[in-house]
């Protein structure tokens, strides 16, 4: 995920004071009105804290030996997490509201994180694999369920989703990884403590070079070329040669 994550709600407590709820049409503006843009969104499961401390060990690790962990790459703030689902929308309490009701009993659910992995990228970031167990895949395709034609990023949808616990994004040296974790017991046997909806920051679009404006003479597709003076021999005096 990026670099600073903005909690919008938690999302298995009880609504409080917040517009929105299930089924609800998108809120609409008058006459001439512009649609708000869409912001990208993740819903996330946090540990408990006894597991939050045993990912944060495994961070250090890899600090120590020189690999940047998730920790020292994001800002302060950024949490263990499995994300379940990534979505963009100009609406978040309407998709808050639609994941209160499956994400509700979802403290105290057992996960495991069971092995060292890498996604297969030129800087392959390394994660703790999460055991796709059928109470995890369950709550998985109810989110997505409730969250229906929403625009949701397919890595994450039923079918492509590979549940895990980010550790490093940019590893050069997957040996060094699997080094600095070598004292790291696994499985780790966690516990979901709570989920949330967070915002990624806005990423600043790439700036557009105008194209460089070419002057010609009126009519005319192409530059003017100015007409080449011919060279004059050079005059030789009477009686002189040049040297060979």
């Amino acid at each position: 995920m990026a670099s600073h994550l903005r909690e919008v709600s938690s999302l298995n407590q009880p609504l409080e004071g917040r517009s929105g709820a299930p089924g609800l049409a998108a809120p609409t503006g008058g006459a001439g009105t512009p649609e708000p843009s869409a912001d990208a969104f993740a819903v996330v499961l946090y540990f408990d804290d006894f597991t939050e401390k045993r990912v944060r060990q495994a961070w250090a690790a890899l600090d120590r030996h020189g690999v940047p962990s998730a920790a020292s790459t994001y800002e302060e703030g950024y949490r263990p997490h499995i994300t379940l689902a990534m979505l963009n929308t100009p609406y978040p309490e309407q998709a808050a509201a639609r994941l209160r009701l499956p994400l509700s009993n979802v403290s105290g659910l057992p996960v495991s994180m069971t092995s060292l992995g890498f996604f297969l990228t030129n800087k392959a970031p390394a994660y703790l694999a999460v055991a796709p167990t059928t109470a995890l895949l369950r709550l998985h395709d109810n989110v997505h369920a409730a969250l229906g034609g929403m625009d949701t990023w397919s890595y994450y949808r039923p079918g492509n989703w590979m549940p895990h616990c980010t550790l490093a994004m940019d590893v050069a040296c997957q040996t060094t990884v699997a080094e600095a974790l070598g004292e790291t017991p696994l499985p780790i046997h966690a516990v979901v403590g709570s989920a949330h909806m967070v915002e990624l920051p806005k990423q600043p679009r790439p700036v557009q070079q105008q194209p460089r404006r070419i002057r010609s003479a009126g009519g005319a597709h192409r530059l003017p070329v100015e007409p080449v003076q011919p060279r004059r021999a050079p005059r030789r005096e009477p009686g002189r040669r040049r040297a060979i």
